[in-house]
């Protein structure tokens, strides 16, 4: 992204975090061996969500889409992935994504985006996701989270509400600026 040298992979341990409804989720930086679980979790979102978290539809993801959603710096690009084990118990499952990437021309302001599993849409995960996104942003002097989204997609403009205030982009997408 923005700075030359080596990845600056992050050394965050995982977390357990208790979302409302008693479920439990591991969050914890996403990793390139995720990019078969993230293309799992992809295909387990509606056609709905899909559409509203890539701002229009897409029916897969490419290998170089998942090398750049899973392959990130740790710095300039970060990425969480909240995670729960298979009901049989046997891997993990992940049942969330939030990254922040860093705009090339302010340096501290990144561009955010969240995905939520939608068997657990309202339950709080989104907000955990973003409260972890908004600390490790002050860590690598991000100041300032943009965020685009449609305006019909309620849940994560409701998510993103509490942070700041929404500009009009045009009659579909709205900007959200946090903090």
């Amino acid at each position: 992204m923005t700075s030359a040298g080596p990845p600056c992979r992050s050394a965050e341990p995982p977390r357990t975090l208790a979302v409302v409804g008693g479920t439990h989720v591991v969050l914890r930086p996403i990793a390139p061996s995720d990019a078969p679980l993230l293309h799992a979790a992809f295909h387990a979102l509606s056609p709905e969500s899909r559409y509203l978290r890539f701002l229009g539809h897409l029916s897969d993801l490419t290998p170089s889409m998942l090398r750049y959603l899973c392959e990130v710096d740790g710095r300039d690009h970060v990425a969480y992935v909240a995670v729960v084990e298979t009901p049989a118990g046997e891997a993990e499952r992940i049942v969330g994504v939030a990254r922040f990437v860093r705009a090339r021309d302010e340096i501290d302001t990144a561009e955010i985006a969240i995905t939520v599993a939608d068997e657990l849409h309202g339950f709080g995960l989104g907000t955990l996701l973003l409260e972890s996104l908004a600390h490790a942003a002050a860590t690598r002097g991000i100041r300032r989270f943009t965020a685009y989204t449609l305006r019909e997609n309620r849940a994560i403009r409701h998510v993103l509400a509490h942070g700041g205030a929404t500009t009009l982009l045009d009659d579909d997408t709205l900007e959200v600026r946090l903090f």
